[in-house]
């Protein structure tokens, strides 16, 4: 969610809200915009929250079929990221 992205978040990272690409058909084109004027071969790491948070796996199920080659999870998220950089 935008909320949670912007309380801390990858440098660099792009937010996609996949439950909002679902739901609101003008939030997906502006997401498809700015997905497609992306370099296809750029390696993209996707995360949500962790654990049993599946939106980061719906996401590449978005990517993958755009072109874009490098697509990796991280399977611990944001929650494991946080912790191990020592972020509250």
């Amino acid at each position: 969610k935008k909320e949670e992205h912007e309380k801390g978040a990858f440098s660099n990272s792009l937010n996609v809200d996949v439950l909002q690409f679902q739901a609101n058909p003008q939030y997906r084109d502006e997401c498809m915009r700015l997905l497609y004027s992306l370099p296809k071969d750029k390696i993209v790491v996707a995360y949500c929250g962790g654990g049993n948070c599946e939106l980061s796996h719906e996401l590449c199920d978005i990517l993958i079929p755009m072109g874009f080659t490098k697509v990796f999870i991280y399977l611990g998220g944001w929650s494991e990221y946080k912790e191990k950089q020592g972020i509250k």
